[in-house]
């Protein structure tokens, strides 16, 4: 199984493996932003349609690449991780006591992570008419929410975003033991 069905399966199944009344849609896409691919998944009323499905390498770590070099070049000194995942989150670091605003830098640092996701889509799902909900999950689902949800009205953000496909999986698991 592709790695977003676990994000489907969170949505399409209760915790405790039974399936979810309130899913009532038939076509049904994911869109996982994850550290390094973008993935893509349809079902179609229980079947894995792999022609509208796929994946790019644009992950999460080229904005966290670009953040890592930017801050290097600036204060010439190779941060720790934890803080360049504070930037990437917040905007803001703080040098020598002080706040530094990234903001606008961390901006463009996403543009090639959203192009990336709403490239894919657009060539597996087209301008997405056929699709009834997209779920979108992943560590970086909330850093591409704005411009996936412009572009796709039916995309619903999934709750807890980063461990849905855990979530998921686990909730398929329980499904596969009451059979």
């Amino acid at each position: 199984m592709p790695q977003p069905y676990g994000s489907l399966y969170a949505q399409t199944l209760l915790p405790n493996g039974d399936i979810n009344p309130h899913h009532t849609f038939i076509r049904t896409g994911v869109c996982d932003v994850g550290t390094y691919t973008v993935d893509l998944a349809l079902d179609d009323d229980g079947v894995y349609v792999d022609a509208e499905s796929g994946s790019v390498e644009s992950g999460v770590y080229t904005a966290q690449e670009r953040i890592a070099a930017l801050l290097e070049r600036d204060h010439r000194q190779k941060m720790p991780f934890k803080l360049i995942e504070d930037v990437l989150r917040t905007g803001r670091i703080r040098i020598s006591g002080e706040d530094v605003d990234y903001r606008a830098e961390v901006q463009e640092t996403l543009d090639p992570l959203r192009s990336a996701t709403l490239n894919l889509m657009g060539e597996k799902w087209k301008a997405g008419k056929t699709v009834d909900v997209i779920y979108l999950s992943g560590g970086g689902a909330e850093l591409v929410k704005e411009v996936v949800m412009s572009a796709y009205k039916q995309t619903q953000l999934v709750k807890a975003p980063q461990i849905a496909n855990a979530r998921g999986y686990l909730n398929y698991a329980y499904f596969q033991a009451q059979g």
